[in-house]
C-alpha cells in the first residue's frame, strides 16, 4: 500500500520535459546527441526511453528504459537497470550502431503534478515499475495521485508543475 503523505507540498517545481535528438549510440551504452547540446535536463541516475530510429539496434532496444551513468558534453552513458547505474556500472554490451533516433527523459516527481494545458500524460506510480498512461487529463487539472515520474515519451500535456515535500 502507498504511503499517504499529509500536510501541503514544500515545493513547486516546473517539469521540463525537453527530448533530445541523438546521431549514433556505440559499445558500453554510450550515446551522442546531436547537434552537441549541453544536456543540462539530463542527471546521472535518470531514466529515459530511446526511440530508435534509424540504424539496427545493435544491443540496444527500441522504447526500452534505460538509466543515465553519467553525461559530459554532448554525450551520455546508458545501463540497463537503475541499480547498475547508481554503482556507476555500464552493463549494456552493444554489438554495433543503432543509429540515431529520440532520448525521451523520464522526470522524478515524487508527489502529485498540476497540468497546466491539458492532454496525455505518461506516468509511473510512486511505488510501480511500468508507466501508464492517463488520457484526457483538462486545463488545470490537479492528479491527486502519488506519481514516481513523468515521461516526455507520450505526454502531450503542457505545464506540469510537481509538488512535492
Amino acid at each position: 500500500m502507498a504511503k499517504q503523505v499529509h500536510g501541503n507540498p514544500k515545493r513547486l517545481d516546473a517539469v521540463d520535459l525537453t527530448t533530445y535528438v541523438f546521431a549514433d549510440t556505440g559499445a558500453s551504452g554510450t550515446v551522442t546527441i546531436t547537434p552537441t547540446v549541453d544536456a543540462a535536463g539530463l542527471e546521472g541516475g535518470q531514466s529515459l526511453f530511446m526511440d530508435i530510429g534509424t540504424g539496427s539496434s545493435g544491443g540496444y532496444v527500441d522504447l526500452k528504459e534505460y538509466w543515465i551513468i553519467n553525461k559530459s558534453s554532448g554525450q551520455i552513458q546508458v545501463a540497463n537497470s537503475r541499480e547498475n547505474a547508481a554503482l556507476n556500472i555500464a552493463d549494456l554490451t552493444a554489438s554495433g550502431s543503432a543509429g540515431s533516433g529520440t532520448l525521451y527523459p523520464n522526470v522524478h516527481v515524487g508527489g502529485t503534478i498540476f497540468v497546466g494545458t491539458g492532454g496525455t500524460v505518461y506516468a509511473r506510480g510512486i511505488e510501480s515499475s511500468s508507466y501508464q498512461v492517463l488520457s484526457n487529463v483538462a486545463d488545470g487539472q490537479l492528479l491527486p495521485y502519488m506519481l514516481g515520474a513523468v515521461s516526455a515519451s507520450g505526454t502531450t500535456a503542457s505545464g506540469i508543475i510537481k509538488a512535492y515535500k
